[in-house]
């Protein structure tokens, strides 16, 4: 199995990544190390690590790319059968990938686990699901994140999916790709009781407001096109809007709210609006906004008069 881990500007969190590698029960890995144009200290941390475990870990580097272009990058250089990716401020539990590796067979494509969000401030939180019943439900439930799970590399290969290179979210713009892809569900596999620590902090992409958050709407473009150019559109059209509809007026709004500075936040709301309704006009009609849940709760309230109140806040 290969592990692709991009670094760039992580001399804080490093070592504590590559620790939980070395310290894995599952002993058959390689680890692709790339350097994406680090700045502080990061590439002599790799190279030591190198240097220590030269049949475990490889070096490379790269200009700075982005976090797509250091996976591409990495997947070029993998060996193993199957391939995992984590983030090198992230760390993960001792039994993950034996864990991951014993729950295959010969017709599983994708393996994921839970994870669990760690702060800054020690308050940490466990993200997990259920099993998945069809791919549809995939699309609607499934975390979108790339580095809790491991794929078959020849699958991969066959269906001709890279990452976005240009864009932020770009695991989200992967996992749209690589789900209709699949013949079945059951060659997808859920693991428990061991997990990703996905470690939140200033720098982490997630937790920056700012205009940079419309990059969610150009990878949904590509999705869209993508969907288009597949001829799969009408087949995932209630997914795919659902999915839309709820990152925009659910989990961005409330980042996009945050944002302090108030004309910034007039047109990243203003965005997220206009775009909605230009692809999905009759979203609040979706039959998965209608059913009740606490991810739910918020898109029933918001309309074109509720909406505008986000300026104010």
């Amino acid at each position: 199995m290969s592990i692709i881990i991009p670094i760039y500007n992580v001399e804080k969190y490093l070592s504590k990544c590559l620790n939980s590698i070395l310290e894995q029960t599952y002993k058959e890995i390689e680890i692709i190390l790339v350097n994406d144009g680090s700045t502080d200290n990061s590439k002599d941390i790799a190279v030591s690590y190198c240097e220590r475990f030269p049949n475990i870990f490889k070096y490379f580097e790269k200009d700075n790319g982005g976090l797509s272009s250091a996976r591409n990058f990495g997947l070029e250089k993998i060996s193993g059968d199957f391939v995992g990716f984590l983030d090198s401020d992230d760390y993960i539990d001792n039994d993950l990938y034996e864990i991951m590796i014993n729950s295959l067979d010969s017709s599983i494509k994708i393996v994921e686990c839970d994870f669990i969000w760690e702060y800054e401030n020690g308050k940490s939180v466990l993200d997990k699901t259920s099993e998945y019943n069809s791919i549809k439900d995939l699309m609607v439930n499934g975390r979108v994140v790339a580095w809790n799970k491991i794929y078959n590399v020849e699958w991969l290969e066959k269906i001709n999916i890279k990452f976005k290179e240009g864009l932020l979210y770009e695991d989200l713009n992967f996992f749209f790709k690589i789900v209709p892809h699949l013949t079945s569900i059951s060659e997808v596999s859920t693991v428990k009781n061991s997990f990703v620590h996905y470690v939140q902090h200033k720098g982490t992409i997630t937790s920056d407001n700012s205009l940079n958050i419309l990059d969610i709407i150009k990878s949904y473009e590509d999705v869209f096109h993508y969907y288009n150019e597949k001829q799969i559109n009408d087949l995932y059209f209630d997914e795919l809007e659902y999915k839309f509809s709820r990152n925009l007026m659910g989990a961005f709004l409330k980042r996009a709210i945050k944002i302090k500075d108030k004309r910034q936040r007039k047109i990243i709301l203003d965005e997220f609006w206009n775009n909605v309704l230009s692809y999905y006009p009759n979203w609040k009609k979706n039959k998965y906004i209608k059913k009740l849940s606490k991810q739910n709760i918020l898109l029933f309230f918001i309309n074109k008069y509720t909406y505008k109140l986000f300026y104010l806040l």
